[in-house]
């Protein structure tokens, strides 16, 4: 743990909170976004205003993934919808209640990833999230589909396939917000950019999982 703290500390910048409002200030948002810790994100999103948005980098380790790995998305809509988990024979998406072109995408959701002084749970999507599990959408559907059979063998499999991810360290880009209200306040992230972190060779030896 010194030793990643360490080396943490020397690639960090100073924190500075930049909240956004209009999304057409997004891009600038991110490429000014700055590296901070898992234990500042709740003190971070406390001071934004009312629908406010901002964006940090955190350097983490993936620590615990629950629930499907992908979705049914309308392909129409880039797939930012789902369209559920079952499709009728005529491609009917039984949310929009019309036919649509849907694929399977990938998702962790609510992910839980950690540094050393906190952990934060993070929503993954597409692309980003195959960066991480090292898997497309096609495999996750398979895999689970497969894990339904509730052998002994397709779970040793399903669980084999991502094994990588929890090994190694990432850079996220988080989009935070607040939600909830009165005392159930939470922190909302979803990472918009997945980087893996490549230790020295003599620091990544001596680290340790969290």
């Amino acid at each position: 743990h010194q030793v990643l703290s360490e080396w943490w500390n020397a690639v960090s910048k100073p924190l500075e909170c930049l909240t956004v409002n209009d999304y057409e200030e997004k891009d600038a948002a991110r490429l000014a976004a700055t590296t901070v810790k898992c234990s500042e994100l709740a003190e971070i999103c406390s001071k934004l205003p009312a629908g406010g948005w901002c964006y940090h980098k955190i350097q983490v380790q993936l620590l615990e993934i629950k629930g499907a790995l992908y979705y049914n998305a309308c392909a129409e809509l880039n797939g930012n919808r789902s369209c559920g988990r079952e499709v009728d024979e005529m491609g009917e998406c039984p949310k929009c209640e019309k036919a649509v072109r849907v694929e399977p995408r990938l998702k962790i959701h609510r992910g839980k990833f950690g540094d050393e002084t906190d952990h934060v749970r993070v929503t993954v999507f597409g692309e980003q999230a195959s960066r991480i599990l090292g898997i497309d959408a096609v495999t996750a559907e398979r895999l689970e589909q497969e894990s339904i059979q509730m052998s002994d063998e397709s779970r040793t499999r399903q669980r084999n396939a991502v094994r990588g991810a929890f090994d190694k360290f990432w850079l996220l880009g988080l989009e935070l917000k607040e939600i909830g209200s009165g005392g159930n306040i939470t922190v909302s992230a979803t990472a918009y950019s997945v980087e893996e972190i490549v230790l020295p060779s003599s620091d990544a030896k001596r680290a340790r999982l969290f």
